[in-house]
């Protein structure tokens, strides 16, 4: 691909080092906001317009497929998609909550279980609905 900036770096190196740096841990879950940054870093470095940064990280997506709300679970073994867990709801939330965790998009936690001073998952596997403290913490 073209070369552009002025160490010679490429328009997929610029990309593929911005990916490894705003997905760190999890490459699995480029999110609007995280596609957005990189657009934004990738037209500064290249000093191009926003424009020709998104067009070509859509170029650099046809070639590396952008994931979103993916994670490895380590219970499943596998890639899965997660869910956030909500931990504290009032009566009136509940049942609207429990049908969203019968329908896979929540997952209900339970604060008794959790010690104090230990930091708490924020997300879970959507299939085995077990934490991924990788996903974030809080």
């Amino acid at each position: 691909m073209k070369t552009v900036s002025s160490n010679s770096e490429s328009v997929d190196e610029s990309l593929e080092r911005l990916h490894k740096i705003f997905l760190k841990h999890n490459e699995h879950d480029e999110g609007d906001l995280i596609f957005y940054r990189i657009d934004y870093r990738l037209a500064e470095i290249l000093k191009v317009t926003a424009d020709e940064a998104r067009a070509y990280h859509q170029i650099y997506h046809t070639k590396n497929p952008r994931t979103v709300s993916k994670a490895y679970c380590s219970n499943c073994n596998q890639i899965v998609t997660f869910v956030p867990i909500i931990y504290t709801v009032t009566e009136n939330e509940r049942s609207l909550l429990k049908a969203a965790e019968m329908k896979g998009r929540v997952i209900l936690g339970d604060l008794e279980n959790i010690m104090e001073d230990h930091k708490i998952p924020m997300f879970g596997c959507a299939e085995c609905k077990k934490p991924i403290p990788g996903c974030g913490i809080f």
